[in-house]
């Protein structure tokens, strides 16, 4: 799908293969859709095939919510980079993740902060064993930081319909420092609870303002590309009781990582075929 001389959008692939399976292939372009519209779509054209009666229709009402603005200088593809890189899929079953949450919300040493999710600690888990297997180097002109995109349907206000369909999503950002450990889990979620509607409310006007200010040639001369590769990704397993963890590395960090990730935590994860 797409119009004459524009990028591809949206694209479709569908496969037969020699012993009668059926394969299909999708991608949507992040400028008309985020991953939960991507799996929306996917679920209402599955009920459709299926004939399923009285199915929930997407909406197509983002631009209603978030008017389209050109963003001088920006292209949503900057951040992709190819690389050559190893996937492997990580389970974590429910006891694990009990275990991590017991003992990150332990280290935490207090009673003022919220007891940290699933995703916080598998989060805070995964950083350190990548850490530790890539020997990051800890540089002051370096930042590091932790994106977790977050679904803003629910935190809108007033709240939106997982049915919107569209990119309605936000990155709240987590910048670990040297020596957290066991802390970082509650920074992240420090930095999930600040995103809610007052402050998608404040998104827009903030984005509104960048976009002038790029525009007038007020750019910091310190402003540059940072390395966001959207490399790493979680999901529930198909059971509902667990989390999958597909991680991306290359294949010499992704040895290292195996070999501290088996031996570490009384062997948490339990690897998967990838």
């Amino acid at each position: 799908i797409a119009t004459m001389g524009s990028p591809i959008s949206a694209s479709f692939q569908f496969n037969i293969f020699e012993c009668g399976g059926i394969g299909i292939g999708l991608c949507i372009s992040l400028k008309i859709s985020d991953i939960f519209s991507f799996f929306v779509f996917f679920k209402s054209w599955a009920a459709t095939f299926r004939g399923e009666p009285d199915q929930e229709r997407p909406r197509f009402e983002s631009a209603t919510l978030f008017p389209a603005r050109s963003l001088f200088g920006y292209d949503p593809r900057n951040p992709i980079f190819e690389t050559n890189i190893v996937a492997k899929r990580f389970v974590f079953s429910k006891s694990s993740i009990e275990a991590l949450i017991a003992k990150y919300y332990k280290a935490t040493n207090t009673e003022k902060l919220q007891r940290p999710s699933p995703i916080d600690v598998l989060s805070a888990f995964l950083w350190n064993q990548i850490v530790a297997a890539t020997m990051v180097e800890w540089k002051t002109h370096t930042v590091h930081e932790l994106v977790h995109y977050m679904n803003l349907r629910s935190i809108m206000c007033p709240p939106q319909s997982e049915y919107s369909f569209g990119n309605i999503s936000w990155a709240a950002k987590t910048v670990p420092s040297v020596g957290e450990g066991c802390n970082l889990a509650s920074q992240i979620r420090e930095s999930i609870n600040k995103v809610d509607s007052e402050y998608e409310g404040g998104m827009l006007g903030s984005v509104g303002e960048q976009v002038q200010r790029v525009a007038r040639g007020e750019v910091p001369i310190w402003a540059g590309s940072p390395s966001l590769t959207f490399k790493n990704f979680t999901d529930s397993t198909v059971s509902g009781e667990g989390i999958e963890a597909k991680v991306q590395l290359t294949e010499e960090d992704m040895v290292k990582f195996q070999d501290d990730t088996g031996s570490c935590s009384n062997k948490l994860l339990q690897l998967d075929a990838s």
